[in-house]
């Protein structure tokens, strides 16, 4: 009797908790919660834009594969690249022009942010001010109109306003625009991410299986290169955690290597023993002043100098979201399809 009495008791508090609740919100947010959990799990909605880059793409399939409801912001002459990926909604945008401010979008809880562009080329109209910090604006009108509760931005390792390379002033722009909206965000900061489908990647992989390798690297330049799965759940981390405080927080991955050894080890899993060496600074500098305008030339002065710049350093991601990262080997094995 006094168990059947205590499962009373605790059916009318339930009861009396979801009348309280009835009282205190609003129409409006009642609806966003039951749209937040379904069933009893939550229900996410995410928006995201540079939805057809590689990593956009890799993002959009792994986040639907984890149950997530996927608004993927294309241009009408890229949505090719995604329309294969099953369930994903595509908005055919361009998130840089004005005339994305003046379409409906669905309610979204996060937006991830990944638009931008490393090279510029002045003569086809690309441009850091249009791509990078246009692109990041409309994002944050658009978030704060579909009253998104956190902004996750892709930016770059080493942006700052100081720095000599355009790119990463770029960014930086970006980072402080994003500071200034009414919401959560988590602004990342990347070195080169490399998986499936990465034009960096392919082109180490093609250097590796070649008997001379050139390299245009400063030979003492160290990065972390970090693999795009493991960026990927660094992302599905940051939208799962409900207590998000607004951070820019660094994310490498375990090793640090020069560009050289990046390829040797390429090398070493398909069995190959290529022969290096140095292409001169100078020179090589003045071919592509001439040249970078080009876009068959395979990199751009800031490009060259990014090689040489020392990284400004923010927090370390992994102190706040501690995720396992693949060695260097095992994500190059992955993407060869040997592990």
């Amino acid at each position: 009797m006094k168990g059947y009495k205590a499962f009373v008791y605790c059916k009318y508090r339930q009861q009396a908790l979801a009348h309280n609740l009835i009282l205190i919100y609003s129409k409006k947010t009642i609806n966003s919660l039951f749209s937040y959990f379904e069933g009893g799990v939550e229900k996410v909605n995410v928006l995201i834009t540079g939805s057809t880059g590689f990593v956009g793409t890799a993002l959009c399939k792994f986040l639907k594969q984890k149950g997530f409801d996927v608004f993927a912001l294309a241009r009408r002459e890229s949505i090719y690249k995604i329309a294969h990926i099953k369930g994903i909604e595509i908005i055919p945008t361009d998130i840089s022009s004005p005339e994305s401010l003046s379409i409906s979008y669905p309610q979204a809880d996060v937006v991830v942010h990944l638009a931008g562009i490393f090279r510029e080329f002045k003569r086809k109209k690309i441009d850091f001010e249009t791509s990078n910090f246009l692109s990041t604006k409309h994002a944050l009108i658009i978030a704060e109109k579909i009253s998104a509760r956190k902004f996750i931005f892709l930016s770059a390792l080493g942006a700052s306003p100081y720095s000599k390379i355009k790119f990463l002033r770029s960014k930086s722009i970006c980072e402080e625009l994003i500071k200034n909206f009414p919401f959560d965000y988590l602004i990342l900061r990347t070195p080169l991410i490399y998986g499936k489908g990465d034009n960096s990647t392919a082109h180490f992989i093609k250097l590796a299986n070649s008997s001379i390798v050139p390299l245009i690297a400063n030979r003492h330049k160290k990065i972390k290169p970090l693999f795009v799965e493991d960026l990927l759940e660094a992302i599905h981390t940051i939208i799962k955690e409900d207590n998000t405080i607004s951070r820019t927080l660094d994310l490498e991955g375990p090793q640090e290597m020069t560009y050289k050894e990046m390829i040797e080890t390429i090398a070493k899993i398909s069995g190959k023993t290529p022969h290096f060496f140095y292409l001169p600074r100078i020179p090589l500098r003045l071919v592509t002043r001439a040249l970078e305008r080009f876009s068959f030339y395979p990199i751009s002065s800031d490009q060259l100098s990014m090689m040489d710049e020392e990284e400004v350093k923010s927090e370390d991601f992994l102190k706040y979201y501690p995720i396992e990262r693949h060695s260097y080997m095992n994500g190059i094995k992955k993407i060869l399809g040997e592990a």
